[in-house]
């Protein structure tokens, strides 16, 4: 047994090496988990919502405009939001957006989710 373990294990320094290492990895496993159920939540109908991306498509619309978004949070999603005003948005500016998300309306032309109630800023 002399060999396997160097001198230092019989003062007790590789337990606690082997200690803080499981510790570690149990903390980080931890974080994952609660992590990962957040990421979903941001996609749940109606769910209050921040997204965070770049502007690939601006329509004008009866009542204002239309500025599609894609985050890449978001699984590949896209999102729009109707806004009366373009706030200076303009294609593939970055856009910082918070409100509440909503799925597509079935029977309608939108495939996208719905940012309403959104307060956004471009840049």
């Amino acid at each position: 047994m002399r060999f396997l373990f160097p001198a230092t294990h019989r003062r007790g320094r590789v337990p606690c090496l082997l200690f803080a290492a499981l510790i570690s990895a149990s903390l980080l496993i931890l974080s994952l988990c609660v992590l990962a159920p957040q990421a979903k939540a941001a996609l749940q109908n109606g769910a209050a919502t921040t997204v965070d991306g770049t502007i690939h498509k601006i329509m004008q619309v009866d009542g204002g405009y239309e500025l599609y978004i894609e985050d890449d949070s978001l699984d590949g999603k896209r999102v729009f939001i109707t806004s009366q005003d373009e706030h200076s948005c303009q294609l593939l500016s970055h856009i910082h957006a918070t409100g509440t998300i909503n799925q597509p309306v079935p029977g309608t032309d939108h495939t996208d989710w719905q940012l309403t109630n959104a307060s956004f800023s471009c840049q």
